[in-house]
């Protein structure tokens, strides 16, 4: 979710930069953002329409953490969300996330936290 308490410049951890510009022109196209340059740094700021959306934005997310955590607990969250991320990156890139003669791995149960 995007500070309402100034800019940030580091890169989203676990996102590529492809996806993230994705969805700001997607963003934009719905007039949830405006992006500019200023002083030659890339700007992108949330318009009005945003503004008015963000409580019902915050609610979602909490109940997706809710439900997330009641599926898998809080911690297995935690440590498959980077996962997911990193393996959907490696899809869309062409790259094996597996060699295809390796085995998948005996237990695939993710509500196992062994």
């Amino acid at each position: 979710m995007l500070e309402a308490h100034g800019p940030f410049s580091q890169p989203c951890p676990g996102i590529n930069p492809s996806t993230v510009t994705r969805l700001l022109e997607k963003l934009e196209k719905k007039g949830l953002v405006l992006r500019f340059t200023y002083d030659r740094v890339r700007v992108v700021q949330a318009t009005q329409k945003a503004w008015q959306m963000e409580p019902l934005i915050a609610e979602c997310e909490l109940l997706f953490r809710k439900r997330c955590d009641a599926l898998l607990g809080e911690r297995t969250r935690h440590n498959i969300c980077p996962l997911l991320t990193a393996t959907a990156d490696k899809l869309r890139a062409g790259i094996n996330v597996r060699k295809p003669t390796e085995k998948p791995a005996e237990n695939t149960d993710l509500h196992n936290e062994n």
